[in-house]
């Protein structure tokens, strides 16, 4: 039995290893591998272009879920763990006395991780990774290798990868 996911944009059927539809390239990290359907194998199709032409007026759907707020996830290496992250929100290592929204723990070098390591801001559709001054910062963070001083904000791309301090995350966005 071969196992496909279905792209949510588009609805393509990409092989169940895929981590971006073949066909408009939406992130499939997070969609679960499916068995097959009863149709025959689709082939890909060269990627989605804007066109000139102007789109035909839709009529708005009244039954459509609202627009959730955008969303980033962290994928832990070497874990399993995945933590979503949404705008504004904190990251650092899990403490009792901790207010950070999302906090570390069980992972391989967390203790180095400051209790308010970072946070994450989105702007016109894009993250932003800002660490946070510490009294005695000697923990670095880095996204792609490149450090990141405190109080400083880079942007974040979907398969970045960023360290705080020895923990290494993958970034990974689904497109609004």
């Amino acid at each position: 039995m071969r196992y496909v996911k279905t792209c949510p944009r588009c609805g393509y059927l990409n092989d169940e290893e895929a981590d971006v539809c073949a066909q408009d390239g939406e992130f499939l990290g997070m969609v679960p591998a499916v068995p097959t359907p009863d149709r025959p194998p689709e082939k890909a199709l060269p990627p989605l272009e804007p066109t000139a032409e102007a789109a035909p007026a839709q009529q708005p759907d009244c039954t459509a879920a609202p627009k959730a707020d955008p969303v980033l996830y962290l994928d832990c290496e070497g874990s399993g763990q995945c933590h979503a992250i949404r705008p504004g929100w904190t990251v650092g290592q899990a403490h009792a006395s901790n207010s950070a929204e999302a906090q570390l723990s069980g992972i391989a070098g967390v203790q180095y991780v400051h209790r308010r390591h970072c946070r994450f801001e989105q702007e016109e559709g894009i993250w932003y990774l800002c660490p946070l001054p510490q009294t005695d910062y000697t923990n670095p963070t880095t996204i792609n290798g490149r450090a990141v001083a405190p109080g400083e904000r880079a942007a974040v791309r979907s398969g970045d990868r960023i360290a705080l301090a020895g923990v290494r995350l993958t970034a990974r966005m689904l497109p609004q």
